[in-house]
């Protein structure tokens, strides 16, 4: 039996920066949760807003179980870093970093000409 919520994702469309729309979609996520006795780790649990306006307003954060939700301007999900206005440049110095790093141990242990091998 599971007793824990681990990744679910609840994707809200606010087109207006009135938050009270999106709180009843908040509290059925909540009473679901409760319902099929899962616990939600309001800890763990991040918001991010997504908003490409020039001049964003400010959000209030959202309430779960009487704790508010964390708001987060990246988030890695699956691996993939994504961050509020949807550009990767975090993903993909991630993955340059990731490279350098197997790079430096092929020079290191003198494996880089097995590995030029595979790629040339």
């Amino acid at each position: 039996m599971l007793d824990s919520v681990t990744s679910p994702s609840l994707e809200l469309k606010l087109r207006s920066s009135d938050d009270s729309e999106h709180s009843p979609a908040v509290s059925d996520f909540v009473h679901w949760c409760n319902s099929s006795f899962l616990d939600i780790n309001v800890a763990k649990t991040k918001e991010m807003c997504i908003d490409f306006r020039k001049n964003s307003p400010l959000i209030s954060p959202v309430v779960m179980d009487s704790q508010a939700v964390e708001l987060v301007q990246q988030y890695k999900h699956l691996g993939t870093v994504i961050d509020n206005k949807l550009c990767f440049e975090l993903q993909v110095d991630v993955g340059c970093t990731i490279a350098h790093q197997c790079m430096q141990f092929y020079h290191q242990h003198h494996l880089y000409e097995n590995v030029l091998f595979l790629f040339y």
